[in-house]
């Protein structure tokens, strides 16, 4: 069942480095195979085992990559929504930030497709 959810994750990775979906869009896709993944990985008694079965560039991508960038996005998309927030002159600097921060996540997603390839 884990190679089904490795080949999801692939797919949306490649989506999103070809530029087919929106950072909102991979965000969301990837929260859901994150999602899946822990299920499959879980025990009888709800502890997750990380066996060989268990793509491990998946594993550290998830980990060191996109959680972070996930919760900067999911932060930052709120902070939109707030007229205050987006209206004051240092505003720039934040999204500036983001275009850094999101250019580090898809030379993560590029590294894990290689990867990947490479498995």
């Amino acid at each position: 069942m884990v190679d089904s959810i490795e080949l999801w994750a692939v797919s949306v990775l490649a989506k999103f480095a070809d530029g087919k979906i929106s950072c909102d869009d991979f965000g969301d896709e990837m929260m859901r195979i994150g999602e899946e993944l822990n299920k499959q990985m879980e025990d009888c008694d709800g502890n997750i085992v990380i066996d060989a079965s268990v793509p491990q560039w998946l594993i550290m991508f998830m980990g060191n990559k996109f959680s972070k960038w996930n919760m900067m996005r999911m932060q930052i998309n709120a902070a939109r929504q707030n007229p205050k927030i987006t209206s004051d002159p240092r505003w720039s600097e934040v999204e500036k930030m983001v275009k850094q921060e999101n250019d580090v996540l898809m030379h993560a997603v590029r590294h894990s497709l290689t990867l990947w390839q490479n498995d």
